[in-house]
């Protein structure tokens, strides 16, 4: 059957891109571990999300050409998407630095890149073995991201009551603003994932 030699293809394509995400996201805690901006790392980031969009194009070239899948077309289709935003959106981010000029981090950023480092690195343990994920294995995936991504909001809440009371300037309170809510942004759609990975297991009914 078709789907056969195709759906490895598939799985391979996930792996591959999920672990972009995980890369980028060593990249982000470097950067804002080294407490400045640096060029290299959005060099690198942008180097990461151009791998990840090339993968972009070959999972939807693969779909193309199949007649069967084993995973529902939408699911697939649908999971390549959310992966994809995850690294557009750290990249969006990175770039709001650099447009922004920003001088120097606040201490938020780390404790961001740190949920998005533990976010990334689960999802790619889950996609390692895509065909195979039991139900159960997903549920504690989605409890452990949604965790993680409300400590996310409450992260943003908290920097955006913050930055309001101490910036005394608008610009850098609207640089600032953005600049959480891009990261915020990341976890969302990490959340997403697991979520579309928690729908696929319950189809597959293992």
């Amino acid at each position: 059957m078709l789907w056969r030699s195709n759906d490895p293809k598939f799985a391979e394509i996930f792996k591959k891109h999920i672990a972009l995400s995980v890369q980028a996201a060593g990249e982000l805690k470097a950067l804002f571990k080294d407490g400045s901006f640096k060029e290299m790392r959005l060099e690198r980031i942008s180097e990461l999300e151009g791998q990840a969009d090339a993968l972009v194009k070959e999972c939807h070239e693969v779909l193309d050409r199949s007649f069967i899948t084993k995973l529902d077309k939408p699911d697939i289709v649908l999971l390549i998407h959310e992966l994809d935003e995850i690294l557009d959106y750290t990249k969006s981010m990175v770039w709001r630095l650099k447009i922004y000029r920003v001088a120097q981090f606040r201490p938020e950023c780390q404790i961001f890149a740190d949920i998005v480092a533990q976010m990334t690195e689960a999802l790619n343990e889950s996609l390692q073995d895509l065909y195979h994920l039991k139900h159960k294995q997903t549920r504690e995936l989605v409890v452990k991201l949604k965790d993680l991504e409300e400590k996310s909001d409450h992260l943003l809440y908290a920097a955006l009551e913050k930055i309001f009371h101490e910036c005394r300037d608008a610009k850098e309170y609207i640089a600032w603003k953005d600049i959480f809510q891009q990261l915020e942004n990341v976890t969302d759609h990490c959340e997403d994932v697991a979520n579309i990975l928690s729908s696929i297991s319950r189809k597959e009914g293992v």
